[in-house]
């Protein structure tokens, strides 16, 4: 297979595994943090009725469940793809940077801190740190 061919099929096997990773940790962090009462946290219209009530808490969980996703998804799709350069983790924190954009897009009463934290952070930093990780795996 070729090598690029070979960097964006595991990118996308990355982006599946990081969604399915981000889900649990969302799941788990609302069972840990609990949502606050009587507001929906399955649509875009229930976290908006919600964030008035929000603690840092609440906003550390979905904090960690993107970035904890990203860097699982990058972290496989660099170590799965066999390859030392850094373009399957970076796919696959581009793919969730989009994700970040359009959930803010969606939930415009989004704090301005968190959006920095959440983009800033959540996102291209884990998919470098995945490949720095995988980077020393290798060799």
């Amino acid at each position: 297979m070729p090598p690029l061919v070979r960097q964006i099929l595991f990118a996308v096997i990355g982006i599946v595994i990081g969604a399915v990773a981000n889900m649990i940790v969302l799941k788990a962090g609302m069972s840990v943090v609990p949502f606050p009462a009587g507001f929906d946290p399955n649509t875009p219209e229930g976290i908006e009725g919600a964030m008035q009530h929000f603690t840092f808490a609440n906003f550390l969980v979905p904090f960690l469940a993107h970035a904890l996703g990203t860097l699982a998804g990058a972290f496989i799709a660099s170590i799965w793809s066999g390859t030392t350069t850094r373009l399957p983790a970076l796919i696959v924190a581009g793919m969730f940077f989009v994700g970040g954009v359009v959930m803010i897009l969606q939930i415009p009463s989004t704090p301005v801190w968190f959006m920095f934290l959440d983009l800033g952070l959540g996102y291209f930093p884990m998919g470098y740190l995945a490949h720095a990780i995988t980077s020393k795996k290798q060799h």
